[in-house]
């Protein structure tokens, strides 16, 4: 009789592990899918990024996340001087930086957004 509970206990440790795999094959698959969705993708946007500060140069047209628009008119160490009129610089970090600025996107950009024109 001591034998036979050992096996039950062993069939029901069995069953309750078996449920256990399916529990943790759609956890991790969720977890994929997060990965691909949303880790992955933003660390290609701040690899790209950081690549884009590492190779700013004089006369760059670049805009600040504040907005600002202006051309790159020295970069050294970790602060950028962007000349943003004729004789009038701001001094910016590197990391305030947004992108670089192309006016040719803004209008492609701006076009597609606005309101569709009545007749």
């Amino acid at each position: 009789m001591h034998l036979q509970e050992i096996l039950r206990g062993l069939m029901a440790e069995q069953a309750t592990g078996g449920s256990f795999m399916a529990l943790l094959f759609p956890i991790t698959l969720m977890f994929i899918v997060i990965y691909f969705m949303m880790i992955r993708p933003q660390q290609k946007e701040m690899r790209r990024h950081q690549d884009m500060m590492a190779n700013l140069k004089k006369g760059d047209e670049v805009v600040t996340k504040g907005g600002i628009i202006g051309k790159v008119a020295n970069v050294s160490g970790q602060t950028v001087s962007i000349e943003v009129s004729r004789d009038v610089k701001l001094r910016v970090l590197k990391g305030q930086v947004a992108g670089l600025y192309n006016e040719s996107q803004e209008a492609t950009s701006s076009a597609s957004t606005s309101a569709p024109e009545r007749k």
